[in-house]
C-alpha cells in the first residue's frame, strides 16, 4: 500500500482492511502510529522512533531485528472474568511476550468486540519471522482461554453487530 502511495521512506501511520475483496484503505497519515505501537517500532529497531527516521534519511539501512505480532484480547460475547481468578493472574504471561497488558480482573464484565475500543487488553509478540510471532500471541491466548473459561476472538475476525 505504501509503495502504491509513494511513500518510500519515513515513519507514516497507514491502516488498511483486508476485505473477501481485497484490501481497502482507511487511512494515511505522515504521523507516527498512535497506542503502543511507538514503542513496538523502538523495540524492532533497537533505537526510538524518531532516531529511526533520522537515521534512514541519512542513508542508514533499516535495521529490522524482529518482527511482531500486535493482537487484541477481546471477547465474541458478553462475558464474566471468574471470580476465582487472582488479582496478578496476567503477571505469569509478561514473560512469555515483549509487551502485554489486560485491564480486567476477577468478576469484571468483558463486552463483545465490536469497535477497537471493545477490547480489554493487547499483547505483542517480537520474534525472527511473522508466523512466529503470532504463534506467541496465539499460545498465550489459548492459556488466557484455559484460565479464564471463556473464549477469545481469533486474530482477523470481530463480533457480528447486534441484531436490530
Amino acid at each position: 500500500m505504501c509503495r502504491a502511495l509513494g511513500l518510500d521512506l519515513g515513519i507514516f501511520h497507514v491502516e488498511v482492511m483486508h476485505t473477501p475483496s481485497g484490501f481497502r484503505l482507511v487511512e494515511v497519515n505522515p504521523r507516527l502510529t498512535g497506542g503502543s505501537l511507538p514503542d513496538i517500532i523502538s523495540s524492532i529497531a533497537g533505537v526510538h522512533g524518531f532516531v529511526l527516521l533520522v537515521d534512514l534519511f541519512r542513508g542508514s539501512p533499516p535495521p529490522l531485528k524482529s518482527l511482531t505480532s500486535h493482537s487484541f484480547l477481546a471477547a465474541p460475547e458478553k462475558s464474566i472474568v471468574p471470580t476465582c481468578v487472582p488479582d496478578a493472574w496476567f503477571a505469569p504471561f509478561l514473560a512469555r511476550l515483549h509487551s502485554c497488558y489486560a485491564r480486567v480482573g476477577a468478576g469484571d464484565v468483558v463486552p463483545p468486540m465490536r469497535p477497537n475500543f471493545d477490547s480489554f487488553g493487547m499483547l505483542h509478540a517480537l520474534a525472527p519471522t511473522p508466523a512466529e510471532a503470532e504463534a506467541a500471541c496465539s499460545a498465550v491466548k489459548a492459556d488466557i482461554e484455559k484460565l479464564s473459561g471463556f473464549p477469545l476472538l481469533a486474530e482477523r475476525t470481530r463480533t457480528p453487530a447486534p441484531a436490530a
